[in-house]
């Protein structure tokens, strides 16, 4: 007897979200696959909040190999049970900010298991421009721009809505867990003695600390999207990848 099977597309939404918001918009989804617009598929809605900010599934030291543990033991489990296609052919990504940060680095992390990633305004993937900031540069600082202007961190066209200076006092004052900015520092730094990642920068003088940036990059790929190749890369054939925003 044969078992018809679907593809299946795994699903992130953006920092200070979870899977119950992205479960709504994926009623949008079922619309459309019930009208015919859309051909039937599987999608899964992965939360990767926690009390720490965004995990973005990313493997490190700090929230641990996140990574692994969605490709070799979540995604085995899902299709043992489900009616999923279980072959990179009929595994897709997509995300949003944060999620479309994670929709971008699984499919270069594991090229061989995915089919093809769509992502939207993803979170910075060159630490050579991350939010603006080269962090490699000499001197480089969070806050200020070499001609000593703020560094927006969000923008309405050419209004400046609010500073990277201001949301980095505001995490400190809330708590610097839970943030954005100390949540990239929980995905990608090293970890110190006291169990905490390190900081990137200083958080009053907004000076970068070019240890912490060297460990950012390495190793290969790991964390920096910007340093895996993908296209024409012979190990990643019939790929696609995408990115707006």
């Amino acid at each position: 007897m044969s078992r018809t099977t679907y593809p299946t597309v795994y699903t992130a939404t953006a920092f200070g979200t979870g899977h119950k918001l992205a479960g709504q918009q994926l009623s949008r989804m079922w619309q459309l696959m019930k009208t015919g617009v859309m051909p039937p598929m599987i999608w899964v809605a992965l939360d990767h909040s926690s009390r720490n900010g965004t995990t973005e599934f990313a493997d490190g030291v700090n929230n641990g190999p996140l990574g692994e543990a969605l490709v070799e033991e979540v995604i085995p489990a899902l299709e043992a049970k489900y009616r999923m296609d279980a072959k990179p052919s009929g595994r897709f990504l997509t995300g949003h900010s944060s999620g479309g940060w994670f929709a971008l680095w699984a499919i270069v992390r594991y090229p061989q298991l995915f089919g093809g990633s769509w992502a939207t305004a993803p979170d910075p993937v060159d630490f050579h421009d991350f939010l603006g900031v080269d962090l490699y540069a000499a001197g480089a600082n969070m806050y200020r721009a070499p001609d000593g202007k703020p560094r927006p961190l969000e923008r309405d066209h050419d209004k400046v809505l609010g500073t990277i200076e201001e949301a980095a006092r505001l995490e400190s004052v809330l708590g610097h867990s839970g943030g954005q900015l100390r949540s990239f520092e929980w995905v990608f730094s090293p970890r110190q003695r006291d169990g905490e990642p390190a900081f990137l920068f200083d958080r009053e003088t907004g000076a970068v600390d070019p240890a912490v940036a060297a460990y950012w990059r390495e190793p290969g790929g790991r964390r920096c999207v910007c340093r895996a190749r993908v296209e024409g890369d012979p190990g990643r054939p019939g790929r696609h990848l995408s990115r707006n925003g």
